[in-house]
């Protein structure tokens, strides 16, 4: 994966949010509520940003998969169907969908 620090980030908040997932499951620490309801909070704070974060990760992860193909490959047939997938791709994270309707929401427009 290429160096990013969005990505980095992102696994940072990651190893955050699994360490949280653990503390939360203790048992002992239902004794504590006031600690519980801190860690519990944090947890469902960073729970979207995880979520949103894999997703931007697979992105990085497809865009540089497509980008070793297309400096790699000498079939020009494989380059333009990898090329058209690039671009389909960029579409769905360029307009995802409203967690709670069916409708696309522009997040941005692309430019050439």
């Amino acid at each position: 994966m290429s160096d990013y620090s969005l990505v980095e980030k992102i696994k940072s908040l990651q190893g955050k949010f699994e360490s949280l997932s653990a503390q939360i499951s203790d048992p002992e620490l239902m004794q504590d509520m006031k600690r519980y309801v801190q860690l519990n909070k944090e947890y469902k704070e960073l729970a979207p940003i995880i979520e949103t974060g894999k997703v931007s990760c697979k992105m990085v992860q497809d865009m540089d998969d497509a980008k070793e193909i297309l400096q790699n490959e000498k079939d020009e047939d494989l380059r333009e169907m990898v090329q058209e997938e690039v671009k389909m791709v960029l579409r769905s994270y360029a307009m995802p969908r409203w967690p709670s309707s069916d409708s696309a929401v522009w997040v941005h427009t692309l430019r050439r």
